[in-house]
């Protein structure tokens, strides 16, 4: 499955799952009379938000649990292990009996439903920025971590619409109970959703490198402490003005200057939540372009400067044109430092550690500042009769952020497959290949050099397929280039991927898989392929199928660059015998042999038992009648590689065809 679908099934995921947790604040005023009933309403508020924010207090022990999970056993399972205890307390509070029905127990359940769906989000919330992230294409992780927060929101909008509609006076008082239900039961549709995606490249090259870490907390604390504390504060940073303003300020605002119904508060904070689903995208793409950091520091600076004035200006407005400006002026300054905030976090942590580390401390700063929001809003308003000075909580939220980047060490080393692996080794002509598929080599032959030669110029992106290491894909990067590199063992790819240049990251794609069978592209959409020492694994009908599928893939004036061992190299010499006779009875792949070890026992367990050595006239043939033409085919010698595979000057065959 392709990454931006995968993405995007994330995002519906998500969707439905932010539904779920988000419509608790919406409705937190109605809750309050119906499970925390006092003569004081806004007693019974407080005792509300109480139970929201206690929702957030068992985040960091889910982010503990699901982080380990998530590290240890992959994102997509601790995803689809989050829905269910996420979608269980939802459906219960939307059936829960009222205070009035069976008193205190009421309360107390809605609580420990809160706690439940505190310790699933705590686990799934932020396993998810990962798993986005790591499915991203490269150059657009920012956009892709905006559009999951920003299904968030469409989460959240479809609350509120539903709400909307259940809090109309036509409506009977147990309406309420509606999106709780159905939220409840979308659960479902989430588990289909998440059950056919597929788990990130990143997480199954740390499990194959056996890479994974018994105790990931105990590593993030031990080595990655600082990096821990300072997503702790960037965490609260991009909740705290979200829940101040879309919980806490806006029913307070229009309810009591301009005495809006339940209903019109719903609507209204529906308008504010489309204004963050068109913000975050923007935001997202703005900070692939100039950076996260850049963007992010400049919102934490302006929330400090500009939240108070504009929370004042919210709060004594009379016109509601001017209110809805100074809130979306807000929302947008805040968009701004969430967009990114998920992309810069996950570069903070390895691989191995990278889920336990930014749930715990992200569940951590919800805790203590996200969950807080709304009811420390409530308190300040309590205190001082004003809405405006629930805007210092904000201030104190941009602040911690700003200290967060600031302090943020960004210069981690990411996980390295293992010493073993370094693709420098060893360290002469030939480098054994991590699945035991055979050698690659350090350095360019003539149709290698020809195919990085044209890469430049080729009519679009160039496929190197079975890259390995990337002696041809880098060097094609440094051309300037977009290269997708292929590889069967993802192990390789991320080694090629770490050793590119920094600056040419942007125009790599990496797609791992068996050509043909499991790596496809559409047709007319490639300039050039690379094929050097794979094909010859193939079975004949599979390697016809391969180049008629190159062909396919090609655009018109995009090359083929060919490179084969043949029956004549050295490695193969007591086999010569059995290939000319083969070759002279009419036998159309004479060059197959099952069974490598009886002609080069010293190798076969670095090399496949099968291999299909090819000759001139096959592959000449071959190309001809996939509809290729010929620019130059030959034997060719590589004067600096083993004496097995040199011979007198045939041991190796190319090829470049154009379409």
């Amino acid at each position: 499955m392709k990454n931006k679908y995968i993405i995007l099934l994330t995002t519906i995921y998500n969707s439905i799952n932010y539904c779920q947790n988000i419509i608790y604040g919406f409705f937190s005023i109605i809750l309050a009379s119906t499970f925390f009933p006092s003569e004081n309403l806004s007693l019974s508020i407080l005792g509300s938000l109480s139970a929201f924010s206690a929702g957030f207090l068992t985040n960091p022990f889910g982010g503990l649990i699901f982080g380990y999970f998530g590290d240890r056993y992959g994102r997509k399972s601790t995803i689809i292990l989050s829905i269910a205890l996420t979608s269980l307390p939802t459906f219960c509070i939307g059936t829960l009996p009222s205070y009035e029905e069976i008193g205190i127990a009421s309360s107390l359940i809605l609580i420990f439903c809160r706690l439940l769906q505190g310790f699933s989000v705590g686990g799934q919330a932020y396993t998810s920025v990962v798993f986005v992230v790591e499915h991203s294409w490269q150059g657009r992780e920012n956009l892709s971590c905006s559009l999951l927060a920003a299904s968030s929101l469409v989460g959240a909008i479809l609350g509120t619409g539903v709400g909307a509609l259940c809090t109309l006076e036509m409506m009977p008082s147990w309406a309420w109970r509606i999106p709780f239900v159905l939220s409840g039961l979308f659960g479902l549709v989430s588990y289909f959703i998440m059950k056919n995606v597929e788990e990130t490249q990143d997480h199954k090259a740390v499990q194959q490198s056996d890479s994974l870490k018994q105790r990931p907390i105990v590593e993030v604390i031990k080595c990655h402490l600082n990096n821990f504390m300072c997503v702790i504060g960037i965490s609260g940073a991009t909740l705290i003005p979200f829940y101040i303003i879309s919980i806490f300020m806006i029913g307070y605002i229009f309810s009591s200057n301009f005495d809006f119904s339940p209903a019109a508060i719903m609507l209204t904070t529906t308008f504010f939540m489309l204004i963050w689903v068109v913000l975050l995208p923007i935001m997202g793409y703005l900070s692939d372009n100039v950076g996260e950091i850049v963007v992010m520091r400049i919102a934490s600076i302006s929330m400090f400067l500009f939240a108070f004035p504009l929370s004042w200006i919210a709060q004594v407005s009379t016109s509601i044109p001017l209110t809805l400006l100074a809130l979306g002026l807000l929302c947008a300054i805040a968009a701004a430092y969430v967009a990114p905030s998920g992309t810069l976090m996950t570069k903070l942590f390895p691989v191995a550690v990278r889920c336990s580390g930014i749930s715990v401390a992200s569940g951590i700063g919800s805790a203590l500042f996200g969950g807080t929001a709304p009811l420390i809003g409530a308190l300040l308003f309590e205190r001082t009769g004003m809405v405006s000075f629930s805007a210092l909580y904000i201030m104190l939220g941009s602040l911690l952020g700003y200290i967060g980047l600031k302090k943020a060490n960004f210069s981690i080393k990411q996980d390295k497959i293992s010493s073993e692996y370094s693709p420098f080794l060893p360290s002469n002509d030939l480098k054994i290949t991590l699945n035991k598929q055979g050698y690659m080599l350090t350095n360019l032959h003539e149709y290698s050099q020809a195919f990085v030669d044209f890469s430049p110029a080729a009519p679009g992106p160039v496929l190197d397929i079975g890259a390995a290491y990337g002696v041809a894909s880098i060097p094609a990067l440094q051309a300037g280039a977009h290269v997708i590199a292929n590889d069967m063992d993802i192990r390789h790819l991320k080694i090629l991927e770490q050793n590119a240049p920094e600056s040419s990251l942007k125009r790599l794609e990496l797609r791992a898989g068996r050509i043909p069978g499991e790596v496809s592209f559409s047709e007319n959409s490639l300039g050039a392929v690379l094929a050097s020492g794979v094909l010859h694994f193939l079975p004949g009908d599979e390697m016809i199928d391969a180049i008629d599928q190159i062909f396919k893939w090609l655009k018109p004036g995009g090359k083929f660059f060919f490179a084969s061992s043949t029956p004549y190299a050295n490695l193969y010499h007591d086999f010569m015998p059995l290939y000319l006779e083969r070759k002279k009875s009419g036998q159309r792949w004479p060059g197959i042999i099952e069974n490598t070890g009886i002609y080069a026992p010293n190798i076969a367990h670095e090399i496949p038992e099968f291999v299909n050595l090819v000759d001139l006239d096959l592959i000449e043939s071959i190309l001809l009648n996939s509809g290729f033409t010929i620019e130059k085919i030959s034997f060719f010698n590589i004067s600096k590689i083993a004496n097995d595979i040199n011979s007198e000057g045939n041991g190796v065959l190319g090829a470049i065809a154009r379409k």
